[in-house]
């Protein structure tokens, strides 16, 4: 019996401690994207995830300004908690028209690919969206 409540015990401890773990890790995540989000003020901002059934997910942000380049791209992978994200300097600064190529020839890991394309996506759906509404907004004047 003692060896169940031991049990039982410690399987609650492990919860816990994967649930401070995953909230430290949102805080990170925030944090980032707070960061980056109020440092390129003038751009638009992508984020995506890719979530693989096993093995290590992937997170990607990128940053595309008004003269249609990208300024930065981001990417966390692993398992852990402990990961963190990576500046893809390779990636910064390449012309909206040559991000997927430079993307599909970089050594990078298939699940980050697939992530830093998703976000290479919202952040071009978003800055066309915000495009179009101006127009919108200037034909009605």
């Amino acid at each position: 019996m003692e060896l169940v409540r031991l049990g039982l015990l410690l399987l609650a401890l492990m919860w816990a401690c994967q649930l401070v773990a995953a909230w430290l890790q949102m805080r990170y995540y925030r944090t980032v994207v707070r960061r980056t989000a109020g440092q390129w003020t003038s751009g638009f901002l992508g984020a995506s995830s890719f979530k693989p059934r096993l093995g290590p997910g992937a997170i990607a942000i990128v940053v595309i300004d008004n003269e249609s380049r990208v300024c930065e791209a981001l990417s966390m992978s692993g398992l852990s908690v402990f990961a963190r994200f990576r500046k893809l300097g390779d990636l910064a600064g390449s012309p909206l028209s040559e991000f997927k190529q430079r993307l599909s020839t970089s050594a990078l890991k298939p699940g980050v690919k697939q992530a830093l394309g998703s976000a290479f996506d919202v952040a071009c759906r978003t800055a066309s969206e915000r495009q179009q509404a101006s127009t919108k907004v200037a034909m009605a004047d």
